[in-house]
């Protein structure tokens, strides 16, 4: 799940992941010392009963994890726990906008930022060829989100088994476009 914040904050520098420049850019992040736990040790979110966890991208099976899984696959991991291995960064709960660009940022991803409300948008995301990270926002009470690949004229969930979403037949009215650029 995405928490939507309305502020945005660009990281100013492109240098090198592990640089002091990008270390001190990034001390927003909430960073975590890495254990790994065994599944049956590990507290979880139950996930939804018609919700196909992915196993491969999102091991634990966590369901408020959509931005990590979005990262994760497409920095080319094989699962969010390589990810959090090499980072130092813990899976939150949520994430607001700026901390899923930190987190792009932080993992290599470099990408075109384009907000839309105009759902057109991602018909061309999808027909352009190009792979894209998709936030999107519901027309719900608690103004929730999600967060999903565009890709091959896809649009994939990667943290439910790279099942086929359609935003809009979930109500999304704000989009937030991650257009890879490689």
């Amino acid at each position: 799940m995405y928490r939507h914040n309305k502020k945005i904050k660009r990281l100013a520098t492109k240098a090198p992941l592990h640089s002091p420049a990008r270390a001190a850019e990034m001390s927003g992040l909430r960073r975590y010392p890495v254990r790994q736990l065994s599944p049956e040790k590990m507290e979880i979110d139950q996930p939804d009963e018609a919700m196909e966890v992915d196993q491969k991208i999102n091991p634990y099976q966590l369901t408020h994890n959509c931005y990590y899984c979005t990262a994760a696959y497409l920095a080319g991991y094989d699962d969010v726990n390589d990810m959090v291995g090499e980072t130092g960064i813990m899976q939150q709960h949520t994430a607001p906008l700026d901390e899923i660009m930190s987190l792009f940022q932080y993992v290599g991803l470099t990408y075109n930022y384009h907000h839309s409300t105009n759902p057109a948008d991602i018909e061309l995301a999808k027909k352009s060829g190009k792979r894209f990270g998709l936030a999107y926002v519901r027309n719900d009470p608690g103004r929730t989100g999600h967060m999903v690949v565009i890709e091959h004229g896809r649009i994939i969930d990667t943290q439910q088994d790279h099942k086929e979403v359609d935003p809009i037949a979930e109500q999304a009215v704000e989009f937030h476009f991650f257009e890879l650029n490689h």
